[in-house]
């Protein structure tokens, strides 16, 4: 039985699993969080360090961290331009999670007024900004984990390119995070769509992985299918 056990938790797939559903458990929490957060001046309440007064924020935080370390494990043995793709059923997860977990249900109409959290305001330059870096950080943050544990884990360039995704992907969370506290949870979801395709160009592209037609096409369907239920 514990050989069993062990042999289910050492399967990249499975922590592939594990990840998707920590992911999908901690934007919840992230979102009650985010709301019940005090606002700061909005100059730096977009930083998000707003959302660490919430208790429900640090029940996310370790659930991202619990995805991040299966994440790691599933790069060691995945290559970026299969595993990515697949994690984005949590695009899914994430909407119907909401329906059920979140007090008021993100919908359609919520695109039009950008998030209740903040008053109704609509997307300004500063928001669509925040979120275009944002992704930008989350994608470099992805390259630089996978070039890291491409490499042995005493070397120096694993200690630096690890150091460099892990900076980005943390910058690029708090960003999130403060993004959280003014649109709705699932309006962030087509953006991060996005990303699928960017990723797969650049892993093949940076990392050499195997980029094949049938490949792309699937990423590109993913993406497709991120903002279809995200605007659902």
């Amino acid at each position: 039985m514990i050989q069993k056990t062990k042999k289910l938790l050492l399967n990249p797939w499975f922590q592939l699993v594990l990840s998707v559903l920590f992911v999908t458990t901690s934007e919840v929490f992230l979102k009650r969080g985010a709301v019940e957060a005090p606002r700061l001046p909005d100059e730096v309440n977009w930083t998000g360090v707003s959302g660490l007064a919430s208790p429900d924020v640090w029940y996310g935080i370790l659930f991202v961290i619990a995805s991040f370390i299966s994440w790691l494990y599933v790069l060691r043995f995945i290559p970026l331009t299969i595993a990515y793709p697949l994690s984005n059923v949590v695009h899914v997860l994430v909407p119907l999670a909401s329906w059920f977990f979140l007090t008021r249900p993100a919908r359609c109409s919520d695109r039009g007024q950008a998030g209740s959290t903040n008053g109704g305001k609509l997307v300004t330059p500063v928001s669509a900004l925040l979120i275009f870096v944002a992704l930008i950080l989350y994608i470099l943050g992805q390259l630089f984990l996978k070039h890291a544990m491409e490499d042995d884990l005493v070397s120096a360039r694993f200690k630096k390119n690890f150091a460099v995704g892990l900076s980005t992907m943390t910058v690029s969370f708090f960003i999130t995070l403060g993004l959280l506290q003014h649109f709705e949870l699932s309006y962030l979801y087509p953006f991060q769509g996005l990303s699928v395709v960017i990723i797969s160009l650049l892993a093949a592209a940076i990392l050499r992985e195997k980029l094949t037609p049938r490949l792309f096409i699937g990423a590109a369907l993913i993406s497709a299918g991120v903002v279809l239920v995200s605007l659902s």
